[in-house]
Parts: C-alpha cells; structure tokens; sequence
C-alpha cells in the first residue's frame, strides 16, 4: 500500500501565493479549481447560502456520513464562502475582497455576472489585473449564448456523438466535453494568462466555450472528413473498429481485452506470442475482417489468466479492460500517487483519485479537505472589520451564512 496522507501537507507548489476566486459549480469549473488548489493556489469557493453547488446533494453518500462522493471528488484544497451575489450587499462584500485575488473563474451563463455587477468590465475598474475565465456551454458570442446545456448537448453540437456507438450514437458513460473541452481549457487558459500577466503585468478576459473546445477531440476523424470528404462512420474508422489491431476483443470467461497494436512492429509482437504470424500479411492486404474472425476466435478460446504473459509483454500492445474496483487495486496508480490512501478526519482512510500532475521541484500538495458549506466565511471576511451584530444582520438577511 502506498503511504497514508493527511490533509496538512506543506505547500510547495508553483502556484503558491495565487489567489483564486471561484463560482463554479457542478463539474467543469469546480474540477479546475481544484487542480489550481492542488498545484498550490488558495481557492475561495463562492456559493449561495441557498442555491449552493448542487454536487453537495446529488449522487452517492459516503456511507452513513453526510458527505456526497461528487462533492468530495471535485472540492479539496478550498475554502468556502457563503455569500448571497444576487443581493446588492452580497455582491458590495465581494468586491471589498476581490481586491486581494488574482483570478476569478465563473461558469454561469453568459451576462448573468454582468446582471449582478460582478462581470469583468466591473470588476476590472477595481482590480485591473485580474484574470477572469468564464467557462460557459457556447461562449459569450455564440448564437447558442442564452441556451441551456449538458456535456451530452455539447457532443451533439461538436459532431463527437455521431461518432460514438454502432448502429446508433451512444451516450458515452463520462463526461468528455465538460472535462475535456470546460476543465482542461479552463486551466491552460488561465495558466497561459497567468504567465503573460507575469512578463506584462497586464490582466485579460477569458472566454471558454466547452463546445468549441471538445470539437478538438475530433481532430483525426476531421482530418478523415476533410480529406475524403465523407462522413466517417460509427464503428468504422480506422481507430474505431475497423482494423483487426486495433479492436475490442471478448475472452472465454466474459471479459474484455483491447489490442492496440497499431504500428506493424507492435502487431508482429503480439502475432507472435500467439502462434499466428500469418495473420500479419492478411492485414496488410486489407483483409480485415477475415483476421478480425481468427482472432475473436483466438480470444474465445482463452481466459484472461490465460493472456497474463501477453499482458506483461511490453510491446504487444494487449491489455486487459479493467473494472473501476481493478483500477484502485492497480499498480501503476498507487505506485504514482494518482490513486491515494488520505485520512480524512470524518471519513477514516479512503482511496480516492490523487492528482495527475507531477512536479520534480514544485510538488503538489493535499493542504485542506472539501469545505462545509460557508465553514471560512467569518475567516475570509475577517479584514473587513464586520463587528458580530452585523454578521447577525446579514445572516438575519440570508446575505451570509457561517458554519463554524
């Protein structure tokens, strides 16, 4: 097991001394405020005392304890305010603190923080070299601007739907487009900016639009279509089912391999540890299906105990399609540190996914658990001198809400 961690680490990271304010909620923004967090930013959640982050309530418990596994997935290394932004004297409080921050990251819909005073022209009159990032399903100009949406909506829109499935799209079972085309633009874009503000000293507006950045996730089937001018079809590209080396195959017990053997050196590996070397030429003359059906046959034949020396074949390319119970057994995640044993004062000793990212002199840290809904914001607003009888006012008002 790999060692145990608590939530008190040091902070060493490159991003030690940014300050972060966050809006966002559910999924895309949340995700990349953390990953600020752990690379060492202080993250000021900012939520409704009402209409708080909706993580906090759907999906999974952890056991009987009042903790909802989204939630805790998505929020660590923050602390929370609870702040009502639609009244005027929530959003007065906030641009008494927005002074001290760097970056502000949104993801409501396009205008509605201009609507509460709290929008980039506003509030660069008060902080001229802040980073503001908006994460929106379309962006702020697009035609689609006023529309709701979900990571399904953003998939139809960008063309990647109608590549997954066979007979019919399929709704994939994670999120691509909030996490790839909302998380990862999101921070390279305001990592991006956080260097030129660096070399400039100059602030900027940051207009991520999931839709257009999920589309990237196409870029070789684009290249298909481009080039032949057909539409590539579901099941039958070259990297989605139809080459014999590159396919999804069932063994005898029920489980499922993948071979990826895509380049012929790979494939020459893997065709020999099985005994068919004769398969290699048929496939270089195009007769796909023909090596498809011996090797389906092949897979039928054998367990996956059975495959355990061509799974440690370092280049035939074979690996055995894990269930999510597998993956936090694995080796290779506990062994990095993506995959870690922390102990959280409520829950005990629990696995959960660590960071991905790897630093040789800046490391990440794991400083704070997910915050209780309004647990920092008597600490938060402490340079502001709010005596105790108006805390009481504001709170009597819903303007706050501090859960000590």
């Amino acid at each position: 097991m790999n060692k145990i961690i608590e939530f008190n680490q040091e902070n060493k990271g490159p991003l030690n001394g940014i300050k972060v304010l966050d809006f966002t909620m559910l999924l895309p923004g949340p995700l990349c405020t953390m990953h600020l967090g752990d690379m060492g930013a202080e993250v000021i959640k900012v939520e409704h005392p009402i209409a708080f982050d909706n993580t906090r309530k759907m999906g999974p418990y952890f056991s009987e304890k009042n903790i909802n596994s989204y939630y805790y997935l998505l929020n660590r290394n923050k602390k929370s305010i609870a702040i009502n932004y639609k009244r005027k004297d929530g959003v007065e409080i906030l641009k008494r603190i927005i002074p001290k921050f760097d970056i502000i990251v949104e993801g409501f819909r396009p205008g509605m923080m201009d609507e509460i005073g709290l929008g980039y022209e506003e509030i660069k009159k008060i902080k001229p070299d802040i980073i503001y990032c908006s994460i929106s399903g379309f962006g702020k100009d697009s035609p689609y601007k006023d529309f709701a949406g979900h990571d399904a909506n953003y998939l139809a829109l960008s063309g990647i739907l109608d590549l997954i499935g066979d007979e019919k799209p399929i709704l994939p079972a994670i999120q691509i487009a909030d996490i790839l085309g909302g998380t990862l633009s999101a921070l390279t874009s305001i990592l991006a900016a956080l260097y030129y503000r660096e070399k400039t000293g100059e602030g900027q507006y940051l207009d991520v639009s999931i839709t257009d950045s999920v589309m990237q996730v196409a870029t070789l089937s684009i290249g298909d279509f481009l080039a032949t001018k057909q539409q590539p079809k579901r099941n039958k590209t070259y990297l989605s089912g139809l080459i014999p080396n590159y396919q999804i195959y069932q063994c005898a017990d029920g489980r499922f391999v993948v071979l990826a053997a895509l380049e012929g050196q790979f494939f020459q590996v893997f065709l020999k540890q099985i005994q068919r070397e004769d398969l290699l030429k048929a496939t270089i003359d195009g007769k796909y299906e023909e090596v498809k059906k011996e090797l389906e046959y092949y897979f039928k034949t054998k367990t996956y105990q059975d495959l355990e020396p061509i799974f440690k074949n370092p280049n035939a390319c074979l690996f055995p399609i894990l269930t999510l119970e597998e993956v936090f057994n694995q080796i290779h995640f506990l062994e990095r540190g993506t995959i870690i044993h922390i102990n959280d004062k409520e829950l005990g000793l629990i696995k959960i996914p660590g960071s991905p990212f790897k630093f040789s002199k800046t490391a990440i840290s794991y400083r704070l658990p997910p915050p209780k809904l309004g647990e920092h914001t008597e600490e938060i607003l402490k340079d502001l001198n709010i005596d105790e009888n108006t805390y009481q006012e504001l709170e009597k008002k819903r303007i706050i809400l501090r859960n000590k």
